[in-house]
């Protein structure tokens, strides 16, 4: 993943991190943002979108 730096106008490599390390419990978090983005949860599903 990238993050764009329009000052730059040069992409910027992330660095790659799970989310134990910035904090985050998965089933605690991930459970909490699906429920509350149900147009998200509904482009994960297979044939549900890009």
């Amino acid at each position: 993943m990238f993050k764009i730096d329009r000052s730059a106008n040069r992409l910027r490599k992330l660095e790659r991190t799970g989310f134990p390390e910035v904090g985050f419990r998965e089933r605690e978090h991930l459970q909490e943002w699906l429920a509350t983005m149900r147009d998200l949860a509904a482009r994960m599903k297979p044939g549900g979108g890009s």
